[in-house]
């Protein structure tokens, strides 16, 4: 049998096995349950760690809760099904994310700021405050901005149009076009998701509980829970009961970028550092390392070569990181910084060169996707999925409605540009992320794309930087990883989009009461909650830096990137093709986004696992359980830093009381 008619074969064989696999509900009472939990009770608590401190425990609270809810159903004598588990790992953690509510509590602050004050709107000549549209925030003479409550009904409007634009239509153009993708790049084209593997092991892990997949979860989790106590545990335990900060093990990164031994000394303007969180080496356990080099190339050429070009031999181009860069500045200064100076133009460029470069050579799939409207044959995908065209419509109409309500809210401007920004770019977005997250399984985002859309437009009116439409791409990618994860643990996938929904409706419900709590014990931003003191006037700051066009859209600067990245990939995947060397291109550009610290974790955890652990344990055993060892490096992080968030909060919650 030749190589040809083996490929055939064991593509048949895969056709069977896909269309002959079962698939149950995951949506029961049980994981509604679950969803409602970690609402009602690890919500709050993400709030007030976000408040204090800026860290978040949603991802830790998918293993929290995944875990509890599992050992409660042991210890009562039942058991929850690998279906159900995977819609509470997969919504748990996002239903207790940090409140949409608190971002409402922002508009108040910016709109009362005295650094909004200092700013002046460039249209209209009068400071920003006064500028701003009453449908975004109560206006500054409304008595809601005294009542730190939004029960007054000059917060109706901004909620509502927030809600319809920046959530209803959202999700369910996100939904539509994570279906869309599915078809394509699960269906299609099947990219291996390398990290839905650490999902499925650890969902099906802890329901089948199989005695040898135990023991090496549960080893990996003790581990990892034991590191985790040093870096994350006990800093938080000595913060909340001394207020003394005990960190042994620097977090979350190495920094060496700035001091004696930093890498200013002999390249100023680059970041540099080594990420200390166990998931982030461990990821590199999962992917090849042709992917890690090429992700760890593209980083350190844009954060530690680009950024040490940029400041010292093209200031005429960047004039403003040169002016901005000081001696000392922090990695998280730098990164920040030479984002907002350097990169977040050029990373619009870069991820349509990712589009050109690695979808346009795939037009068959797209056209045979497109062709396939009202013609799919009954199998597994067609019959769970939607319809192809059914998604794309629902994407039409709901990025369609979001172009109407912003038209509503600023009749003149363009339309055009509207569509472009929402079709175009959204679709782009989606494409290439899901393309990068299927091969790599790092998440490409792009940093203010709307903004740059505005700058670039000529556009000048105020309201433009408070209201946009629907813009793809945000949460779609990582949605279709996720319907690759319910397809390992034979769950329907429609499922999990139910269950989403579900929390969608419960996350927003119960962040209204718990920031409407919260801020009826202390003003935000205050000493209460020190984080929002710090962060949210430099937050101000930079959204203030684009109204007043302190920044500017240099389109040349886009189109040189474009062109530059396109044929780097062409190269790269030629030289790849004939002469056998292994290339990533989505590594490459998910590396422009991947700060170094990073970066450099995933490669030395690739290095770790396939050329340390992988020759002692073996290829098979190394093939078999690396997911399983991934799985429960996670579980033991996000269990130490739920249960010490906790305990930060217990200890705070008495430090603010009135006695």
């Amino acid at each position: 049998m030749n190589v040809r008619s083996r490929l055939m074969f064991k593509w048949a064989k895969y056709e069977r096995n896909e269309l002959s696999r079962e698939y149950e509900t995951g949506w029961t009472w049980k994981s509604m349950l679950a969803i409602l939990f970690a609402g009602v009770a690890v919500l709050p608590l993400n709030l007030y760690l976000f408040l204090v401190s800026g860290a978040s425990m949603a991802v830790a609270s998918t293993f929290i809760v995944a875990i509890l809810f599992s050992q409660l159903a042991s210890f009562l004598g039942t058991r929850i099904r690998k279906q159900e588990l995977f819609i509470i790992y997969a919504v748990s953690g996002i239903v207790a994310g940090n409140p949409a509510a608190i971002f409402l509590v922002y508009r108040h602050y910016y709109i009362n700021s005295y650094v909004t004050r200092t700013f002046m709107d460039p249209y209209s000549g009068r400071p920003v405050p006064d500028a701003i549209p009453d449908w975004w925030v109560p206006p500054l003479d409304s008595p809601a901005n005294e009542l730190r409550s939004f029960l007054h009904a000059d917060w109706l409007l901004p909620y509502a149009l927030s809600f319809l634009q920046f959530g209803i239509l959202v999700v369910v153009s996100e939904i539509a076009l994570a279906i869309m993708s599915a078809h394509l790049y699960i269906r299609k084209e099947k990219l291996p998701f390398p990290l839905a593997n650490i999902g499925s092991q650890m969902v099906t892990t802890l329901a089948e509980r199989p005695r040898d997949r135990m023991y090496v979860f549960t080893l990996a989790l003790s581990i990892s829970a034991a590191y985790s106590f040093f870096l994350y545990g006990l800093p938080a335990l000595s913060l909340g009961a001394y207020n003394v900060q005990l960190q042994f093990i620097p977090t979350p990164w190495l920094d060496l970028t700035a001091g004696f031994y930093g890498i200013e000394q002999f390249m100023p303007g680059a970041a540099l550092g080594i990420h200390t969180d166990p998931i982030i080496w461990a990821t590199g356990f999962l992917l090849g390392l042709d992917v890690l080099a090429c992700i760890l190339i593209g980083s350190l050429s844009c954060w530690v070569f680009g950024n040490w070009v940029a400041l010292n031999y093209l200031q005429d181009v960047f004039p403003l990181w040169a002016q901005e860069w000081t001696k000392g500045m922090s990695l998280a200064l730098v990164w920040q910084r030479s984002t907002l100076r350097i990169w977040s133009f050029l990373q619009v460029g870069f991820m349509l060169a990712l589009a050109l470069v690695t979808i346009a050579p795939a037009y068959k799939v797209l056209a045979r996707g497109l062709g396939s409207i009202g013609k799919q044959k009954k199998g597994f995908v067609d019959s769970e999925y939607p319809a192809f065209w059914k998604a794309l419509a629902v994407y039409i109409v709901s990025v369609g409605l979001s172009i109407v309500v912003l038209l509503i809210c600023l009749p003149d401007f363009p339309i055009w540009i509207a569509m472009l920004a929402a079709y175009g770019f959204g679709t782009i977005m989606t494409l290439a992320g899901t393309r990068s997250i299927g091969e790599t399984g790092v998440v490409i985002t792009m940093p203010y794309m709307w903004q740059g859309t505005v700058l670039l437009s000529g556009y000048r009116k105020i309201g433009a930087w408070f209201v946009y439409p629907t813009i793809g791409g945000t949460y779609a990618p990582s949605w279709v990883q996720n319907l690759r994860i319910a397809e390992l643990t034979e769950t329907k996938p429609m499922d999990f989009f139910k269950a989403y929904f579900f929390g969608f409706l419960v996350y927003n419900f119960l962040s209204l009461i718990f920031v409407e709590f919260y801020w009826s014990i202390a003003p935000i931003p205050s000493s209460i909650f020190p984080y929002t003191l710090m962060q949210w006037p430099y937050q101000a700051t930079i959204d203030n830096m684009w109204i007043s066009r302190q920044i500017t859209a240099k389109p040349e600067v886009l189109g040189m990137a474009f062109l530059g990245m396109s044929a780097l990939g062409i190269a790269g995947q030629a030289i790849s093709r004939f002469a056998g060397l292994p290339f990533s291109f989505a590594g490459l550009v998910a590396g422009t986004v991947t700060i170094p610290p990073i970066a450099i974790a995933y490669f030395l955890g690739g290095l770790l696992g396939q050329l340390l652990i992988k020759r002692f344990v073996g290829e098979e055993w190394w093939n078999s359980y690396r997911a399983i060892l991934v799985a429960g490096i996670a579980a033991g992080e996000g269990l130490i830093v739920g249960i010490f968030s906790t305990f930060i909060l217990l200890f705070k919650s008495v430090w603010i009381l009135p006695f």
